[in-house]
């Protein structure tokens, strides 16, 4: 692995839900924001009460609220403090790709220094075609009699570089913008990300 630094850690999560003993779901959110860099850490929400399993939720905006195939679509339509709202995130490409689903940039070398990290990395995914499903989170809470539930998770940024499924080698990729050309590595730092989210 690369010495590395992070600079900027921000992305979607969308449709969350808990999960009930029974397996049916209770929807937490359609989409939600997390900005790393800032203390947008914390998600809460008020919920039945019940005995719950676990969570789950996706990485990304889905299709059907990315605008990509709505030649009228605005962000301006969500309202100011909506992670949709672009005034409010700043995650809306101009461009055919819609939303950015995570934003992940830094600096990195390729030989191990104890200095200055000379080369940028920054990587913007976006395109329906990167939206990830994370998967199940398992974590019994007895929430039956009320009171409060807490999922504490942490991203694993050495996982967005490499898994043993796929490796993101920065001396020969280290830049997305949404280009198709590049799809195909893209779809591995796609498949990093969603698999970089560990229940503590």
């Amino acid at each position: 692995a690369y010495p590395y630094s992070v600079s900027l850690m921000k992305f979607f999560l969308s449709n969350i839900e808990l999960v009930e003993d029974n397996g049916s779901t209770v929807e937490l959110s359609d989409v939600e924001i997390i900005d790393m860099s800032e203390n947008k850490r914390t998600l809460e929400f008020t919920v039945p009460k019940g005995r719950y399993m676990g969570v789950q939720y996706n990485l990304g905006v889905p299709a059907e609220m990315n605008g990509v195939n709505d030649p009228n679509f605005s962000t301006a339509q969500y309202p100011a403090g909506h992670p949709l709202n672009d005034q409010t995130t700043q995650m809306y490409w101009q461009l055919s790709a819609g939303y950015k689903f995570f934003t992940f940039e830094g600096r990195y070398d390729t030989v191990p220094n104890e200095g200055m990290l000379p080369n940028s990395f920054v990587f913007h995914t976006g395109h329906d075609v990167l939206y990830r499903e994370v998967g199940f989170f398992s974590k019994e809470l007895d929430l039956s009699s009320g009171g409060n539930g807490l999922f504490e998770f942490a991203v694993d940024v050495d996982s967005i570089f490499v898994t043993s499924n796929d490796i993101v080698d920065l001396a020969v990729f280290s830049s997305f913008h949404g280009s198709m050309d590049l799809i195909n590595e893209a779809e591995k730092v796609a498949n990093n990300m969603a698999r970089s989210f560990v229940l503590k």
